[in-house]
C-alpha cells in the first residue's frame, strides 16, 4: 500500500511547512477484534511468550499491512512476521501507538522493516548498549527505530545507556498510549 505525501502549508497553526503521510481512502487494516486501524510505529506488547526465563514479547509494526518486526529470543536473527501469525502465537496482546506526530511513527516503524534487511545477521543479546544494532532483543528494536528512523530516545535514554528496555516499559513509555487491548492483555 502506498502512501501519499500531504503537505501542510504554513498559517496561523503552523510554524513551517511540514509533511505529512495519509493512508490512502478506503485502504488500511485493523487489529483483530476492534475498529483500530493499523498503523507502521505501533509497538505490540504480549504477556504470552518465555524465551530465556523472560516472560513477555514485543515486536514493532513494519508497515500499512501490520508486518511485525522482531526478534523471536536466542538463536534467532530479527525477522518479519505478518500480524495474522502474531496473533496466532500471541492472542493476548496490548496495542501501543506514539502520541507524537504520525509520521514519526510511521518514519519508525519503515525504519525497523528496512532494518531486518540491513542488519540481517544481528544477534539476541540482552547485554549491549540501546544503540547497538549489531546485538538485538525484542522491545529494543522497537526502540532503535523511534531513535534511529525519528530521532527520538523513548523515555530520554541515550543510545549509550547500557540498559534492558523491557516490553513492558513500553506500556508506560512516555508519548506512548494504548489504542486496543487483544485478550486477556
Amino acid at each position: 500500500m502506498a502512501l501519499i505525501p500531504v503537505t501542510i502549508s504554513a498559517n496561523e497553526s503552523t510554524s513551517n511547512n511540514s509533511t505529512v503521510y495519509a493512508v490512502p481512502p478506503g485502504g488500511g487494516h485493523v487489529y483483530p477484534e476492534t475498529n483500530v486501524s493499523i498503523i507502521p510505529g505501533d509497538v505490540l506488547v504480549t504477556n504470552d511468550t518465555r524465551s530465556m526465563g523472560l516472560h513477555r514479547h514485543a515486536a514493532i509494526v513494519g508497515d500499512w499491512d501490520g508486518v511485525t518486526v522482531s526478534i523471536e529470543g536466542s538463536g534467532y536473527n530479527p525477522g518479519l512476521t505478518s500480524l495474522d501469525d502474531w496473533f496466532k502465537k500471541r492472542p493476548n496482546t496490548k496495542v501501543m501507538r506514539w502520541t507524537g506526530a504520525s509520521s514519526q511513527a510511521i518514519n519508525a516503524g519503515f525504519w525497523a522493516k528496512s532494518y531486518v534487511s540491513t542488519h540481517p545477521n544481528a544477534t539476541f543479546s540482552l547485554i549491549n548498549t540501546l544503540g547497538d544494532q549489531d546485538k538485538v532483543y525484542c522491545s529494543k528494536i522497537p526502540w532503535m527505530a523511534f531513535y534511529y528512523g525519528s530521532n527520538i530516545a523513548i523515555d530520554g535514554h541515550s543510545y549509550i545507556a547500557n540498559m534492558v528496555y523491557s516490553p513492558y516499559a513500553w506500556l508506560s513509555a512516555s508519548k506512548m498510549s494504548a489504542v486496543a487491548a487483544i485478550g486477556a492483555m
